[in-house]
């Protein structure tokens, strides 16, 4: 087929089988051993149905994504106010399945930053230029913490940066902009808040802004850090946790610290040649949690080993670069927009969760993408997969 990328669509296909063998791997119970999993046989129905929706996506002109990304937006909004307003929750169910909003955010948020930045209007050297974009991220997240679900809040918190920085807007602002973030992340230690505040006085006396804007910037960041203890008494406790668990995983090895440290076993018992498939006793005895979802690369460490992570991280790599290369090639600012988005979706996701498998990164709950159990973050995978595909296949377009 004509424009069809096979160096995206075989990765995602490999990536795609090797999750289901770990599904049914980590899943199957030790006395049944010639039984298949239920999760592997739902993972292959969402499969199936994401294939179709990938097919779909595809097929469908880009123009049509251009003009219907607003109403995207909107409908993912509603479901998201629906699930608040019914008590809260992650899932709306279907029958015998449930739908995540919270992933088709991911989504919807993409199409419509890529539509606003993408119009010849945008003076995003203005504050009313990047404003709008900032506040489409900004009403699905508070949404979302209210579930609460603060690893895909921080993600689309994250997106616009690499989006406004394609569309042009200036380095040193997108860090003024982003700097109220990191001084809050930095302001749980004290010497690094320290260190950050002097990086960004630096920066500050070294920039065009007029005064009044330089010091609502360092007041702002100011405040921000001070009020972090407030910030953090006000985070749900498991949250607390897990950042506990990330800076200290011994201090509470049997609770907080728990799956960090078993994920860590995992992955080191794997060894270079891994342990076989079906063979991992982590997983298998189910030491440890979240062994087909969130810690799926875990249960590849310990059966594959080295060798199958590399080769799982090659892969990842291969639709990292293709994205890169398709938006680059796009003719189209909303369709190259659209690749950078998603690009940096799939990025965030494989950098924080093989990450925190690996005890460098807070435990978040964002899957692996196509390897973890998830039947809508595997259908908003395939719809994102279909999408790079149609911008290649139609780079010429403007």
């Amino acid at each position: 087929m004509k424009g069809f990328d096979l160096k995206i669509f075989l990765p995602v296909l490999l990536l795609v089988g090797i999750g289901l063998a770990l599904i049914h791997s980590s899943t199957i119970h030790p006395s049944l051993p010639g039984e298949a999993s239920k999760f592997a046989i739902k993972q292959m129905i969402w499969i199936g149905i994401g294939l179709i929706l990938l097919a779909a996506t595809y097929t469908i002109p880009l123009r049509l994504h251009l003009a219907f990304s607003y109403l995207y937006y909107l409908a993912v909004l509603l479901l998201l106010v629906f699930l608040l307003a019914r008590g809260g929750g992650r899932w709306i169910e279907l029958g015998p399945f449930n739908l995540q909003p919270s992933e088709l955010a991911k989504l919807a948020l993409i199409l419509g930053l890529s539509r606003y930045l993408s119009s010849e209007r945008v003076d995003l050297s203005h504050i009313k230029g990047f404003a709008p974009p900032l506040l489409l991220g900004v009403l699905p997240v508070l949404l979302i913490l209210k579930q609460p679900d603060l690893g895909t809040s921080i993600l689309l918190l994250i997106l616009p940066l690499p989006m406004l920085w394609w569309a042009g807007m200036d380095p040193r602002q997108l860090f003024f902009l982003y700097s109220v973030s990191l001084s809050l992340i930095s302001a749980f230690h004290w010497l690094a808040w320290g260190i950050f505040l002097t990086f960004l006085i630096i920066l500050l006396l070294h920039s065009p802004h007029s005064l009044l804007a330089k010091t609502g910037i360092l007041l702002a960041n100011l405040s921000v850090g001070v009020m972090t203890p407030l910030i953090w008494s006000h985070l749900q406790e498991y949250q607390r946790h897990r950042v506990i668990a990330f800076l200290n995983p011994a201090r509470d090895p049997f609770r907080t610290g728990y799956q960090i440290i078993q994920s860590k076993i995992a992955i080191g018992s794997g060894g270079i040649w891994g342990k076989g498939f079906m063979q991992g006793t982590q997983a298998k005895l189910f030491f440890l949690p979240a062994q087909h979802t969130d810690f799926i690369f875990s249960v590849a460490g310990e059966e594959l080993g080295l060798w199958g992570c590399l080769l799982i991280l090659g892969l990842y790599i291969v639709i990292l670069l293709e994205s890169l290369k398709i938006a680059y090639r796009a003719k189209n600012p909303f369709s190259s927009l659209v690749a950078v988005g998603i690009g940096t979706i799939f990025l965030i996701q494989i950098g924080v969760n093989v990450g925190m498998t690996l005890g460098v990164m807070p435990v978040t709950g964002l899957p692996l993408p196509f390897l973890s159990y998830g039947g809508s973050a595997m259908l908003v995978d395939m719809i994102m997969v279909g999408l790079l595909l149609a911008i290649n296949s139609r780079w010429r377009e403007y």
